[in-house]
């Protein structure tokens, strides 16, 4: 076979019926031949290797063992080969990669300064973009005139959708809910949304004129009060606000003969003055809209506080909408609520909640309340007799909004008269509105600002600590060069 050896016998010669293997220089080892795996190629010589016995050759005025940056400079020092050429102007003036103290620009500190203008930028435009909720009515409502010094602006939306734009667009300090109206207030604006129609009313004043106007409805609440049946709100815990007994005015004879059937006594969360004025703006309601209107809220208190159901209607306190004085009523809305106080040694905390029940095709819900700001959760805290009574006069004006009850009519702002008219607003709030609405966005861009601050400052203190350590370690590499090295050789 060409190209084939035969494998050799003992007497050199080849073996009977030894198979001959292909000899090729490309194949591997174990597929050759055994002399080609005796056989070793010569490796080829590497170039600009040096021989034996030549000497290595010297670069001149180079010593050996001297770093070359303490090696003498010059053509006195040593003999260099050559110096370094001179930059142009253009190219000297450009800033190098470090700084004045020779040590290199650590980019921490590009990124800290980056965060701080992050969080200024992001507090200047929070401040841009928060308005006034002045501004917004102007902006989003028709203007129809002005009353006693007050602005009027109209909506063709109802109130109840009206009063849930403004507040979703600016929290208020505070707000009251009847179902005459829903009335907001901020630091020096009041905003009152009143049904006007098939629309809305919108009226918006000053602290001084707005609470002269909504006087029938927040007398008491927002400021002092000089009208009759005068009382603090108290009923339930924590309750320190004035308020006052409206004069009956419709249905009379029936809430007089209903509290003289039963007597009202202060309930756990509503008192006296509170539940009878509760309960004449639901009987108003109800012969407007030919709804019965109520409230049953559940009170257990641990703690020793005043417990047990806290009910009502617009027949009268103590009467709910299922009782027998209610029995031709077919058409109800109802509020359950649930509040349980704790004692202060136990570890539970206290809880509260509320829902709507309604027997209307498209009656009230929770959301709705919800959307006006009221929750069943702050039932629990000290103004929970005010989140009551908010929600229960919200119950009409939501029906009429939602168009399953007749929509009602709201009285005419005339203001107070005769002693009440010495009367004014007092507890302002004094967090300004614009610090309440934006408050979590500038404290998120402040802590930017004062995290960006700490950290380029911790920067800066570690790169000098470096550069510091790294000026001593080079002069002290200086000192060993110049004792160990000899000296230069001076030039002719």
């Amino acid at each position: 076979m060409r190209g084939a050896r035969l494998r050799p016998g003992p007497s050199g010669r080849p073996a009977r019926g030894a198979r001959a293997r292909p000899h090729h220089p490309h194949l591997p080892l174990h597929r050759r031949g055994p002399a080609a795996r005796c056989r070793r190629r010569p490796r080829p010589r590497r170039r600009g290797r040096r021989r034996p016995g030549r000497p290595r050759r010297a670069v001149p005025g180079a010593r050996r063992g001297v770093h070359r940056a303490a090696r003498p400079r010059g053509r006195s020092g040593g003999g260099q080969l050559g110096d370094l050429a001179r930059l142009p102007a253009d190219r000297r003036a450009r800033p190098h990669h470090h700084d004045r103290d020779g040590a290199p620009v650590n980019p921490r500190r590009g990124l800290a300064l980056g965060l701080i203008a992050v969080g200024v930028l992001g507090i200047v435009l929070t401040l841009a973009t928060t308005g006034s909720v002045r501004g917004y009515v102007k902006d989003h409502y028709t203007r129809a005139g002005s009353q006693g010094g007050a602005e009027v602006y109209r909506s063709s939306q109802s109130p109840a959708k009206v009063a849930a734009d403004i507040q979703r667009e600016h929290e208020p300090a505070d707000r009251r809910v009847t179902p005459e109206g829903i009335f907001l207030r901020y630091r020096g604006d009041y905003v009152g949304v009143q049904p006007d129609g098939r629309g809305s009313r919108i009226t918006l004043a000053d602290e001084n004129r707005g609470y002269g106007l909504f006087y029938p409805y927040v007398g008491g609440y927002w400021g002092t009060y000089s009208g009759p049946a005068e009382s603090f709100r108290g009923g339930g815990p924590g309750g320190r606000r004035q308020v006052r007994a409206r004069l009956v005015v419709v249905l009379a004879a029936l809430l007089a003969s209903a509290v003289l059937a039963t007597p009202a006594s202060a309930g756990p969360l509503l008192s006296d003055g509170d539940a009878a004025e509760l309960a004449q703006s639901l009987a108003e309601a109800t012969a407007e809209q030919d709804v019965c209107y109520g409230w049953r809220v559940d009170v257990s208190d641990s703690s020793g506080g005043p417990s047990g159901i806290d009910v009502g209607s617009g027949a009268g306190p103590g009467i709910g909408v299922t009782d027998a004085e209610n029995a031709g009523c077919t058409r109800v809305v109802e509020l359950f609520g649930s509040v349980r106080f704790t004692c202060e040694s136990c570890e539970a905390d206290d809880s509260s909640n509320a829902t709507v029940v309604s027997t209307l095709p498209n009656g009230p819900r929770i959301g709705d309340l919800e959307a006006l700001g009221l929750d069943g959760g702050d039932l629990k805290g000290d103004d929970g007799d005010v989140v009551l009574a908010n929600m229960v006069g919200a119950l009409p004006i939501v029906a009429a909004s939602k168009g399953a009850a007749p929509e009602l009519e709201a009285d005419a702002l005339t203001g107070p008269t005769g002693a009440a008219a010495r009367d004014r607003a007092t507890g302002s709030p004094r967090v300004p509105d614009w610090l309440r609405e934006s408050w979590l966005a500038l404290a998120v861009c402040l802590l930017a600002i004062l995290g960006g601050v700490w950290w380029f400052v911790s920067v800066v203190l570690s790169d000098r600590s470096a550069a510091g350590r790294a000026a001593r370690l080079a002069a002290r590499r200086r000192r060993r060069a110049a004792e160990t090295d000899p000296p230069a050789p001076k030039g002719t």
